[in-house]
């Protein structure tokens, strides 16, 4: 048997451990991301990995953040952003909610994928339910789950009394595609249909779930926030604030030009509004009359799908961006706090034992005990201009690197790295030459 570590997205480098299988293995492995596979003769399976790529999906859940990396859910430090953990994912990862021992996920074409998270770092999955839809968002109250099925255009409503085995009791469908944000309070679903608009769902019998109303006029609202009988919803101009106190026919209180968005969290008399690369507040004390605080900007991506409201911080999954942490304890001044970056590539990778080590693409050598090959845990990281391939040899990783100087010239660097302890790697020496052509190639 083999166990390999490949490194995807452009297929720059691979290794491959030997566990005793003979022959009939074949290192011309296709590309795209950093995976550990288990090999039998030609016979692949993916076990696990670290992945990066893009972030749409994000939740905090005692003191920890939950932040979707492509097929990979990541869990970081609240406070720090420092990962401790992760777990693949049978498809993107997008919205989330947890409750109890448990996170569910809606997972795209992978479904509602719901994950036993009593040791919060170590997430599992342990049951799924899938339509062959594509699922984008979550909410659960006790032992139901309503998702978003974009595809399929539905509201599925899920059983997950036993999280192992959750099952479909029933769907509300016929209101179009079912393409943006979805709320739960108490009894009542709210979500956003591209041909009936905002639709109010009573499910205080989710076995027989009924529409209340639904607004055409909102067909085009990204995010949406329900907070008792106030409704805020915004599109890509417009900031709605409309009393839901009766659902049969509810009242637009305030229409805000300009304070549109993707999406939208309202606490303490505040909104929190994020729109591509930038992210606002709105007073909203008087809902009859919402006005803007301050903002700031992003400066990673121009999509920011979902954001999540904790301890007076704001998280937003930014796509290509990752995860930015926006402090709004004091609203008219949000502030900058923390970000975590989840894209990049991983460009080459060494094994030893259980022990993985990768140039990340964004000038960081990554060190992760791999363990678990479906949860591997970062231990320690060298940051700095650490890009492209290299080697391996005892306790040293020699890596090649390139900088551009001019139209003409190149800085090639060759850096040593110390790993004698994997958790505190060091710069043992680098090496400097300028000459006249790209030399960022491989080393043996």
């Amino acid at each position: 048997m083999f166990v390999v570590s490949v490194v995807l997205w452009g297929s720059i480098g691979a290794r491959v451990e030997n566990k005793g299988l003979g022959s009939g293995f074949s290192d011309n492995l296709p590309a795209p991301f950093g995976f550990h596979a288990k090999v039998d003769s030609l016979d692949c399976t993916l076990v696990g990995g670290w992945l990066r790529k893009t972030c749409d999906g994000v939740c905090v859940y005692d003191s920890l953040c939950y932040a979707g990396s492509w097929i990979s859910l990541k869990v970081l430090t609240a406070v720090g952003m420092n990962e401790v953990g992760s777990c693949v994912m049978p498809d993107t990862v997008r919205g989330m909610r947890a409750q109890g021992d448990y996170l569910y996920v809606a997972a795209e074409e992978g479904g509602l994928c719901i994950l036993d998270i009593s040791d919060r770092t170590h997430p599992a999955i342990v049951g799924r339910y899938s339509t062959g839809g594509k699922f984008l968002d979550v909410r659960v109250a006790d032992t139901v789950a309503y998702v978003q099925d974009y595809n399929n255009g539905a509201l599925q409503i899920v059983n997950v009394a036993d999280p192992t085995n959750p099952s479909l009791i029933t769907s509300v469908s016929g209101l179009g595609w079912f393409t943006r944000g979805i709320d739960l309070e108490d009894t009542l679903v709210y979500g956003i249909f591209s041909d009936s608009g905002l639709c109010i769902i009573n499910v205080k019998d989710p076995s027989n779930p009924q529409v209340v109303k639904c607004l055409p006029a909102y067909y085009n609202v990204e995010g949406i926030f329900v907070d008792d009988t106030l409704a805020y919803l915004v599109d890509w101009n417009y900031l709605y604030i409309l009393n839901v106190a009766d659902p049969s026919n509810p009242v637009e209180l305030a229409s805000s030009y300009s304070d549109g968005g993707q999406d939208i969290w309202v606490a303490n008399g505040y909104a929190n509004i994020v729109k591509q690369n930038f992210f606002f507040v709105v007073d909203v004390t008087d809902p009859t009359s919402p006005s803007y605080e301050d903002g700031y900007s992003i400066w990673r991506d121009d999509w920011s799908p979902d954001l999540f409201y904790w301890d007076s911080k704001v998280y937003i999954a930014n796509h290509e961006g990752g995860v930015f942490v926006i402090n709004v304890e004091y609203p008219y001044m949000p502030l900058y706090e923390d970000d975590y970056y989840c894209g990049g590539y991983a460009q080459d990778v060494w094994v030893r034992d259980t022990i993985v080590y990768i140039t990340d693409g964004s000038g960081d050598l990554r060190i992760l005990n791999f363990k678990n090959p479906n949860g591997p845990v970062e231990v320690g990281r060298y940051t700095g201009d650490v890009i492209g391939t290299g080697a391996m040899r005892d306790t040293l990783i020699y890596v090649m690197n390139n900088e551009g100087w001019g139209y003409t010239y190149w800085y090639t660097k060759l850096w040593v790295l110390n790993i004698k302890d994997p958790t505190e790697p060091t710069m043992a020496v680098s090496y400097t030459h300028l000459r006249a052509h790209e030399t960022r190639h491989d080393l043996v």
